[in-house]
């Protein structure tokens, strides 16, 4: 018996090591000439009776994602204990933290790269209205860039009422968070109207249309309505998802003065997780980390800026890669009538690849001299607009 015992700890050690040493595959997704943002739900990240059942893999899995993607701004949610959170902070000290003091047990977190930003406060906002917000107030961290010029950001992190229990009961939730995203608009209208603000987190809720019955109007489309820019959208209309057997319900909206900044076509979602890890949505989150990258770092684009005509372009055509993933070729669609240079780096940076797409044109590139993985294309104009967006090479 008491050998039994033994042997199945030496079990659980095994297995947690091996996911572990899988691990390690993560991709790298931060440039570091862009501003790259991230939204990831940490399901009950910390706590033993709820979540994935390994507390040490799941603990392991979310310390070596952060590092290893190297996004510069995260937020987190259902971080579920706080010793479990402290002793994350500890192994990643590249980055500082604000997180909720709500009593609620699921709480958010901002995370920031401390060479980039100096917190100037942390603190939560319509605390008025915490029944809304399922009594997890948004939590808002005022980050100063510390390079160039001195640039303020608003990162205000979230986690709405989840569509869960008795159809009155997701009634009520629907309801709830349809509220909460009335009163963040408000807010955002009267004490952030000016300011550069990114709101990003679990909003428990599509974009389209409701997740309560499937047929009614989103609980936010009082912000859709009045044109706030959500990134997350191109991700639904692709028929993505963030949570791993739903649809986009984690998004990042922001401010029209950081809408700017957006790389177009850099939204993404980290949905493939599997592949890196296997059993990701069963021993580290049930959700998958979405982010967009900005070319925000010393830019003060104005109306005159001629880089600015090309952003309009690439926004309104843009162009196409397909398919994604692929094992063979892949085909590079310019819809614009100016051309583009074309280049492809692996994850270590390391650039692989150069190419020019012509007017209209199309470019054929073969993959079959690469290994399986993900990839970065970068794309720019003549006038030096840059577009990022990735590809994965696969059987």
């Amino acid at each position: 018996m008491f050998s039994n015992i033994i042997m199945k700890n030496l079990l659980i050690i095994f297995l947690s090591l091996s996911f572990y040493t899988q691990a390690q595959n993560f991709p790298k997704f931060g440039v570091d000439s862009l501003l790259e943002i991230a939204a990831w739900n940490t399901e009950w990240f910390g706590d033993s009776t709820n979540g994935p059942s390994d507390e040490i893999a799941q603990f392991n899995h979310i310390v070596k994602l952060i590092k290893t993607v190297d996004i510069d701004i995260w937020s987190l949610e259902e971080v579920s204990n706080q010793q479990t959170f402290t002793n994350m902070m500890n192994q990643l000290s590249s980055y500082s933290a604000s997180i909720s003091t709500f009593n609620q047990t699921q709480k958010m977190a901002i995370l920031w790269k401390n060479n980039l930003f100096d917190k100037i406060k942390e603190e939560h906002i319509l605390t008025s209205y915490y029944n809304d917000f399922a009594g997890r107030p948004p939590l808002m961290t005022t980050l100063r860039y510390k390079k160039g010029d001195l640039d303020t950001l608003y990162v205000i992190s979230v986690h709405l009422k989840a569509n869960t229990g008795t159809t009155s009961q997701k009634q009520d939730a629907y309801l709830k968070r349809k509220n909460a995203a009335n009163f963040l608009k408000l807010y955002l209208e009267a004490v952030l109207i000016d300011k550069k603000y990114i709101v990003l987190g679990d909003w428990n809720d599509r974009l389209d249309y409701t997740i309560f019955d499937g047929t009614s109007a989103s609980p936010f489309k009082g912000l859709i309505d009045a044109n706030y820019f959500f990134t997350s959208k191109t991700l639904a209309d692709k028929g993505r998802k963030t949570y791993y057997t739903g649809s986009v319900i984690d998004h990042i909206l922001v401010s029209d003065s950081l809408n700017k900044f957006y790389i177009d076509g850099s939204i993404d979602v980290f949905d493939n997780a599997n592949v890196y890890l296997p059993g990701f949505s069963y021993s580290t989150s049930d959700h998958y980390p979405v982010f967009a990258s900005y070319k925000f770092f010393n830019q003060k684009p104005t109306q005159t800026d001629t880089s600015m005509s090309s952003m309009i372009e690439l926004k309104s055509n843009s162009f196409e890669i397909f398919p994604n993933p692929s094992s063979n070729n892949i085909s590079i669609i310019n819809q614009m009538n100016i051309p583009f240079s074309l280049s492809i780096f692996n994850l270590s940076g390391q650039e692989i690849i150069e190419e020019t797409v012509l007017a209209n044109g199309e470019k054929v590139i073969n993959l079959s001299s690469l290994r399986n993985g993900m990839y970065i294309i970068k794309s720019q104009t003549k006038d030096g607009f840059l577009k990022i967006q990735r590809f994965v090479k696969g059987e």
